[in-house]
């Protein structure tokens, strides 16, 4: 294939062969390279460059999977991250969605709380944008998990997060939209108490954001602009 792609060296076919070639053979540098190449020839043929960056995308994903099931979670990590780079689908989302969502698990048993949130997060972010209801009902309870965990600890800026994180879970409920509203406030006086007026404030708003009518949450806000900050 080397001497193939020499031969039509202004074909991106050949080096796409190539550049796939190089990859079963664990040579992921010079395929990079030769896909490269090849995303270069055909810079007039997106349909191709798409053909293209999914083979790449491909690679990557595979070897994420190998990593994961040799249990490399950051290799894992990195090449499924690669892969969504190079074509965001649903089938990369998936895979970087699922792994998330255990770094998630196995974070919040170890108490890492806070880098749990963070995982859960990225697992949330990266959900397919296809219908998939089992992806989507696992995030609900483990936000429940991280939630009262911060709140025990008086973590009040992760629990801001989660409180998000579990409501956009479910916007329609009233109780997660209040509980999301409160927290903002709770953790917006404790800045107010620090004198860290603006990001006080920003809570606050946030808060009135979602209960506009609500005196309880629009009566710090105005007391942050008293103090003249």
């Amino acid at each position: 294939l080397e001497g193939f792609a020499s031969r039509h060296s202004s074909d991106p076919g050949s080096y796409d062969l190539l550049a796939q070639a190089y990859a079963a053979a664990g040579s992921l540098d010079q395929a990079k390279s030769a896909f490269q190449t090849a995303l270069r020839l055909s810079a007039d043929d997106p349909a191709f460059q798409a053909d293209i960056r999914k083979d790449f995308a491909d690679i990557y994903s595979r070897l994420g999977r190998q990593k994961k099931q040799a249990g490399n979670t950051s290799g894992a990590l990195s090449a499924f991250e690669q892969a969504i780079d190079l074509r965001d689908d649903d089938v990369r989302r998936g895979d970087l969605s699922d792994l998330q969502f255990e770094r998630a698990q196995a974070l919040f048993k170890i108490g890492g709380y806070a880098q749990s949130l963070k995982a859960l997060n990225e697992a949330y972010v990266n959900l397919p944008i296809g219908e998939d209801a089992a992806r989507k009902d696992r995030l609900l309870p483990a936000y429940d998990r991280i939630i009262v965990k911060l709140t025990d600890l008086g973590d009040l800026k992760n629990l801001v997060t989660a409180r998000a994180g579990a409501f956009n879970q479910d916007p329609a409920d009233d109780v997660r939209k209040r509980d999301l509203a409160e927290a903002q406030n709770t953790y917006g006086l404790d800045l107010r108490s620090k004198n860290k007026y603006r990001e006080a404030y920003r809570q606050f708003l946030a808060a009135t954001r979602l209960y506009p009518g609500d005196t309880n949450y629009t009566a710090p806000e105005a007391h942050v602009f008293e103090t003249g900050t």
